[in-house]
């Protein structure tokens, strides 16, 4: 533990390592900090080991049946997967096909929304829709 000293506020850092979720070390400078890594881990392993088997699953029985649901699947995925955008292949480690799907449909996505703002700006219309 060690002391930093800031325009009289004194900080504390301390260093915190949760071996249950395999979370690499992280320097904390606040409890606030360390509570939404914390979550953050435990959302992502929730996600992981829960959520993504059962909707990769459901993805190729909708897939196999031909169904117009996959589409809202999809959306439904991009939607839960933004945030870890970076650790896409990591998450869908069973479907590569499905991680490279989903991260192209994120790209195109992303890609829809600047244009949507650039010629939003063009027209004067200063309104960017999320």
């Amino acid at each position: 533990m060690a002391f930093d000293q800031a325009d009289g506020i004194q900080f504390v850092k301390t260093e915190f390592r949760c071996p249950a979720l395999a979370a690499p070390h992280i320097p904390l400078t606040c409890p606030l900090q360390a509570k939404g890594q914390l979550v953050s881990a435990i959302m992502k392993k929730n996600l992981m080991e829960n959520v993504v088997p059962v909707l990769v699953e459901l993805k190729h029985l909708l897939a196999a049946c031909k169904s117009p649901l996959t589409g809202m699947l999809m959306a439904a995925l991009r939607a839960m997967l933004k945030d870890f955008k970076a650790e896409v292949e990591d998450i869908l480690a069973v479907d590569k096909q499905l991680a490279k799907e989903l991260l192209y449909d994120m790209q195109q996505a992303e890609q829809e929304v600047r244009a949507r703002a650039i010629c939003s700006v063009i027209d004067g219309t200063l309104s960017l829709q999320f």
